[in-house]
């Protein structure tokens, strides 16, 4: 609560043999996803249909990777919104909207405030440096 007695954070985690040290959900996300559990039973969350790990130089030489940095697709589940924009296992994602994707968390963050149904551009290695647009799916539990 603030000074005020507003509500602006619901505790999601507590430690306590390390001085109280908790972490909290925004108000704001926790009544987005209160207000979806509402009206869609779950909450719904954006979906690029991809499942993959960091590339770093080690990676690079062992699949022969022309980059050093991204991410490299391990799975493309069959129907996902990747795969329906003609991702495959073995790219390289390399950007989201334009935005450099180094690791699996720039990707993550990348997908924040995204809808569903919303196009990205997502920059890609294949044998060279692609581009594709993909809508975003809803990400499946």
């Amino acid at each position: 609560m603030d000074l005020n007695g507003r509500v602006v954070a619901l505790n999601s985690a507590t430690i306590p043999y390390a001085e109280g040290i908790g972490f909290a959900v925004p108000i704001n996300a926790a009544l987005d996803v209160a207000r979806q559990i509402v009206e869609h039973g779950r909450a719904q969350r954006p979906w690029l249909g991809v499942v993959g790990y960091d590339v770093d130089r080690r990676v690079a030489h062992y699949y022969g990777l022309p980059v050093t940095q991204g991410v490299f697709l391990v799975e493309v589940p069959e129907g996902g919104p990747a795969a329906a924009a003609g991702l495959q296992v073995g790219d390289v994602l390399t950007s989201v909207d334009g935005r450099p994707v180094a690791e699996v968390s720039d990707l993550v963050e990348a997908m924040h405030g995204k809808k569903i149904g919303e196009a990205v551009e997502v920059g890609f290695e294949r044998q060279g440096a692609h581009k594709v647009r993909v809508a975003l799916g809803m990400r499946p539990f």
